[in-house]
């Protein structure tokens, strides 16, 4: 019988059985080894490597390569591929990542300020919080250089038992392996607030004019309003990239004073590196928005923004800050409506031009994977809610 193995009379196995037999453990072995680990690094790179993005009219969608991610990351790694952001002290997200919810409670909160999209809102709303519950605030930070070295100087703070340490302030995103590396042991969350790209870039420039009008004059307002805002968009580079891609090194002096020095400066930066193409490192970053960010707002839903962060933080955000709009510019001289009509042509003008929306794809892929994570934080806030309710009606 072909095929199949069979006992002669004397007990022992036929040629053709055993090698059936081995055929068939080889084959089980073979299948276990192969589709076991191709099972395990699947769910990995379904979670980091799948955004989903929705291909809208307006945001146009980016090819993406796919990244080997090891099956089992080694004990002591953070797993995070961004290599700026490789570190344990910063908290993933609260909503997606359960077990790390208890470090929130004695976290330090960063809030990172991303220009024209609520910050200005949410910053006014964390002073008011702090006065309101007496807990102290530290000074405006940032990735600058001389910001870090102040920074320095908050040490006592950073490490005080009264309440949760707060830092606010623009590109604040790498203040966290600061911390870990010259202040404290103290876990660190960062959270921000994003904007649908395009309209956060009109915002901006046009708040830029507003300003330079109020405080420039002669030449120098000149240049500012002359400037289209295709020829601002192209020297003023991605925010989102600049705060990703900010390094620096502290040297300690003959005095025992540490001196920061920037690595990178942006306005010796090409076009290129002030709007980088998406590249399999951008990429990486994009997919590990979970792990850079402990919770992500938009300013399209700032009230929903507000009752998460309330979740997250345990602080009345939603009582101190559902009615604030700080910061909220005019265009110009124009009534409501020519502000409306300005803002819609100078959006329609960017969004049409080959060369701005090859420029914006990396800010429109993580605008895109922050809509994504936010619709996730929204779905896990109700099932805490529904589970709450459900252990008051047993008690």
């Amino acid at each position: 019988m072909s095929g199949h193995y069979v006992a002669s009379g004397s007990g022992s196995w036929s040629f053709q059985g055993i090698f059936a037999c081995l055929v068939a453990i080889l084959t089980v072995v073979v299948y276990s080894t192969y589709f076991g680990y191709s099972s395990n690094r699947t769910s990995v790179n379904v979670r980091l490597m799948k955004p989903n993005f929705a291909k809208t009219s307006s945001h146009r969608s980016v090819e993406r390569k796919t990244t080997k991610v090891p099956a089992t990351p080694p004990q002591n790694e953070c797993n995070i591929v961004h290599e700026k952001l490789n570190s344990c002290n910063k908290l993933p997200n609260f909503f997606l990542y359960e077990d790390q919810r208890h470090h929130f409670q004695n976290a330090i909160i960063n809030f990172w300020h991303l220009q024209k999209a609520s910050g200005s809102t949410v910053a006014s709303c964390l002073v008011d919080l702090y006065k309101r519950l007496g807990l102290p605030l530290t000074a405006h930070g940032g990735s600058s250089c001389r910001k870090k070295e102040e920074m320095l100087g908050y040490a006592n703070y950073f490490n005080s038992s009264n309440g949760q340490p707060v830092v606010r302030g623009h590109d604040t995103l790498g203040l966290c392996d600061f911390f870990k590396e010259k202040i404290t042991d103290r876990k660190c969350s960062v959270f921000t607030v994003f904007r649908d790209p395009y309209d956060r870039l009109v915002s901006h420039y046009f708040f830029n004019r507003q300003v330079a009008r109020q405080t420039s004059s002669g030449d120098q307002l000149a240049l500012i309003l002359n400037k289209t805002i295709k020829e601002w968009i192209r020297k003023s580079g991605s925010p989102v990239w600049r705060a990703f891609s900010n390094k620096w090194k502290f040297e300690r002096k003959d005095n025992g004073k540490e001196i920061c020095t920037e690595l990178q400066r942006p306005g010796a930066m090409t076009i290129e590196e002030r709007w980088p193409p998406i590249d399999e490192h951008l990429t990486d970053t994009v997919n590990n928005l979970d792990k850079h960010l402990s919770f992500i707002g938009l300013t399209e839903d700032l009230q929903t923004t507000f009752q998460m962060l309330e979740e997250v933080y345990g602080l009345p955000f939603v009582e101190v800050c559902s009615d604030m709009h700080v910061l909220q510019g005019t265009y110009e001289d124009t009534n409501a409506t020519e502000q409306r009509a300005l803002k819609m042509s100078a959006k329609r003008e960017i969004m049409e031009d080959p060369e701005i929306q090859h420029l914006m794809q990396f800010e429109v892929l993580v605008y895109e994977k922050a809509k994504e994570i936010f619709e996730a934080q929204k779905k896990v806030i109700l099932k805490m809610k529904r589970a709450r309710r459900k252990m008051r009606n047993l008690s």
